[in-house]
């Protein structure tokens, strides 16, 4: 009798780390994860392009600024403002992008991050749910006698 009940006993304990697991690989959503980290890097790869055009953008205001000050003596005042307004939109618009790409960055080493711990939970629970199947040496669900063979081909399939 004391058998069956440490035997229903560990069984109970396999059906709570089973339960973790699942709730685990529904918390972490793995593969959703997986994907929206595809999605940001390609919004980063995005963004770097943008960036890029607008270094170019930078470099023909640069060069602007220069024939700017070249002809300054030409141009009336009224123009003066004009370009210098357009060149701080300019700059306006390059400091959002740049935001934007740091958060792009900083969501992307989040995402790294969260990946990493739900994938060490994971093989911890799948550790401890193979020790357990090991000493019991009983199928959870058929209570048929299981093998280390048995074992690691339910791991393997975890």
């Amino acid at each position: 009798m004391e058998e069956f009940t440490a035997i229903a006993d560990d069984l109970d304990e396999l059906d709570r780390i089973d339960e973790e697991l699942e709730r685990w690989g529904k918390v972490t959503g793995l593969e959703k994860t997986i994907e929206r980290a595809s999605e940001i890097s390609g919004e980063i790869e995005a963004a770097k392009m943008r960036i890029g055009k607008l270094e170019e953008v930078l470099n023909i205001v640069d060069q602007c600024d220069s024939v700017i000050r070249d002809y300054e003596k030409v141009l009336s005042l009224e123009d003066l403002v004009k370009a210098g307004l357009s060149t701080i939109e300019d700059v306006s618009k390059i400091d959002e992008e740049i935001h934007l790409v740091g958060q792009l960055i900083a969501g992307i080493e989040n995402v790294e991050t969260e990946l990493s711990e739900s994938e060490e939970r994971k093989e911890s629970l799948i550790g401890k749910y193979a020790e357990r199947l090991s000493s019991l040496k009983r199928c959870p669900t058929c209570f048929s006698p299981i093998d280390e063979k048995t074992v690691k081909r339910i791991m393997e399939e975890a």
